[in-house]
């Protein structure tokens, strides 16, 4: 459940990003960035938790990476294949 004591709901947040700095949120989190303005090259990874029961679903937007491009067939309510990337 949203907790509007720690931020009230429907404010929007701007964060001073510097290189190193890491921003952790929820997947059903709306988010954006503004636009990357200067000539220094902008790089982002990209880590997703996965909890036991995981299930695979197509009901995505704009994976990244691609599932299909890892070679992952994505079918709904299918475990998270063993093949799938993980980080150790």
């Amino acid at each position: 459940m949203f907790d509007e004591t720690v931020i009230p709901k429907g404010e929007i947040l701007d964060f001073d990003m510097k290189a190193g700095d890491a921003l952790v949120f929820f997947n059903t989190t709306l988010h954006a960035s503004k636009p990357h303005v200067d000539n220094t090259s902008r790089k982002a990874i990209s880590v997703r938790y996965l909890l036991e029961g995981a299930k695979m679903t197509g009901s995505y937007i704009n994976a990244t990476p691609p599932f299909d491009k890892m070679g992952i067939k994505v079918v709904d309510g299918a475990p998270v294949p063993e093949n799938f990337p993980k980080l150790w």
